[in-house]
């Protein structure tokens, strides 16, 4: 989820849904649950209308973009189970939040390499900025998308897509206590029906499972819940480092640096906490013949890592916060869509009712841009 957090959104009236044509080309880059992206300042009226159909493109990439981060969620289970599996056919284990950095370290380093290969004419001259502003969204992005993997043991796919979108709510909160605006109203309703749906999604839910489902039983209830929000809180103080730094940065080098500190945070977090048992060649030997891991593995780092990061950071800058928002609410959306093809659980009412009030309460906590 990818937010512009201006100080004026807290008590902004409706916008009016007019496209900005006249943002700086200097890319403003925001990460979200699920992804990293770039986003501009809403200027309605000033300069030329962007074309109609250009918005459109624009909103038909990022709902693409949403559909690969989207359907990542059942395969980052695929591919932990994968792991999971190898190292109990070897008799080894491995501590959970190592096992989940280190994979996610793999995953953002084969993406680092692709986005390279493909924008290597730009990897030139990076400047402190982008080095900087690089290191430690990569380092909040990478801690995020640890727990919220390390969260998937224990949580429906569609549940942790909902979850992840909270960071719409969290982010103008944060605002609110750094610069003491009066927030609108909306956020407090907001924040209310987020609150009550994440309620609800921790209820049990045992009609959602099926044969195929790959959630463990939590140590105790909302566990799997709380990590996923906390991979929320630290997607907000992301958009928060990024929204300081990243009108100074290229928006190519920006998302290489990104990409390649996630991915040295987290082979670096899960060879601390103790993850060598991965690197042992009987584990590897498992692996080798899992085809269902490495086709998950595949699609998360072509598709839901490298393509997302090209298209949000070519298409985000066209829309506004608030349709920008909207179109980013579809992500659990294709979460459960994917989850529900793959058989990895069932819709039941309690992850409608749940996920309902969660992006109701996202709508009503998201961006507003100012009328000039």
């Amino acid at each position: 989820m990818n937010l512009h957090l201006d100080h004026d959104l807290l008590d902004a009236p409706p916008e009016s849904g007019d496209i900005d044509p006249g943002h700086d080309s200097s890319l403003r880059p925001a990460g979200t649950p699920a992804v990293i992206g770039y986003v501009s300042r809403s200027r309605t009226g000033i300069g030329t209308r962007i074309h109609n159909r250009r918005s459109v493109a624009a909103i038909l990439a990022l709902t693409f973009a949403c559909a690969c981060m989207g359907v990542a969620f059942p395969l980052m289970q695929f591919a932990r189970d994968g792991l999971d599996q190898a190292l109990h056919a070897t008799v080894r284990s491995c501590n959970e939040l190592a096992l989940s950095a280190t994979y996610n370290g793999w995953r953002f380093l084969a993406a680092a390499v692709l986005y390279a290969a493909l924008t290597w004419r730009d990897q030139v001259r990076h400047n402190r900025a982008e080095i900087v502003c690089g290191m430690w969204s990569g380092m909040l992005f990478g801690g995020a998308m640890a727990l919220q993997l390390w969260g998937l043991e224990y949580t429906l796919p569609s549940a942790s897509a909902v979850l992840s979108a909270l960071t719409v709510v969290f982010a103008p909160i944060g605002l609110w206590l750094c610069s003491r605006q009066r927030p609108a109203p909306t956020l407090f309703l907001g924040i209310g029906l987020a609150l009550a749906g994440t309620a609800v999604l921790g209820l049990p839910n045992a009609d959602a499972l099926t044969s195929h489902s790959l959630v463990s039983a939590p140590p105790f209830r909302f566990f799997g819940e709380l990590l996923t929000i906390g991979a929320a809180l630290l997607f907000t103080a992301e958009i928060f480092v990024l929204n300081r730094y990243a009108p100074r940065c290229d928006a190519r080098r920006l998302t290489m640096t990104t990409l390649t500190f996630t991915a040295l945070f987290n082979l670096v977090l899960g060879d601390v906490i103790g993850n060598r048992e991965l690197y042992q060649a009987d584990v590897w030997h498992v692996l080798l013949t899992d085809q269902r891991f490495w086709w998950s593995s595949l699609v998360l780092v072509v598709a839901s890592s490298a393509l997302v990061f090209h298209l949000v950071t070519v298409y985000q800058p066209r829309l506004t916060p608030t349709v920008t928002a909207i179109t980013y609410s579809t992500e659990p959306v294709f979460a459960a869509m994917a989850s529900m093809l793959f058989i990895t659980e069932r819709l039941t009412f309690i992850t409608v009712l749940g996920g309902v009030l969660v992006l109701a309460g996202v709508y009503a906590a998201r961006p507003r841009a100012r009328r000039h």
